[in-house]
């Protein structure tokens, strides 16, 4: 078992070193959450905050969850008095900047979940960037109409 850790132990420093903005905690991922949705339906949306507290714009390319079947960007948007969603093939967060996926606006779209998905549980959500750094972070699935966010850190 020890040797099993300190395996464990030193993948993940490799890995984190890598990419010093990564290894430093210069990149994270703040006040995760998931709108819970019906039981019958299969999108749900994911609002989060990535501060980039380094000196490199990031081009975040994909997302992935092994709660998910896909992850998808998406911008919302008001034209001609309704209501648009466009997909984005990436987003470009700027150097030392926070960029936020809120409701209305950028936000993450999970599709078909692969069990069931109630208030106060966690979904785990990996990110990819451009230069092929991930960042690993949790989200707390919680009603739409509560005003409570949760502050989940990046993990290693």
């Amino acid at each position: 078992m020890k040797t099993r850790n300190l395996i464990i132990t030193s993948f993940f420093f490799v890995l984190f070193s890598l990419d010093p903005a990564l290894a430093d905690g210069k990149i994270t991922v703040q006040n995760a959450w998931i709108r819970e949705s019906p039981p019958m339906i299969k999108i749900m949306a994911a609002y989060l905050q990535i501060n980039n507290s380094s000196d490199k714009a990031l081009t975040l390319i994909s997302a992935d969850s092994p709660e998910f079947e896909r992850i998808e960007f998406h911008l919302s948007q008001i034209e001609d008095g309704a209501a648009r969603m466009q997909q984005q093939n990436e987003i470009i967060i700027a150097p030392n900047t926070i960029f936020s996926f809120d409701p209305g606006g950028y936000h993450l779209m999970l599709f078909n979940n692969t069990s069931p998905m109630r208030e106060g549980e966690l979904a785990s959500i990996k990110l990819t960037f451009a230069d092929h750094e991930t960042l690993m972070f949790d989200a707390m699935i919680k009603r739409s109409d509560s005003t409570e966010m949760h502050n989940h850190e990046h993990r290693h």
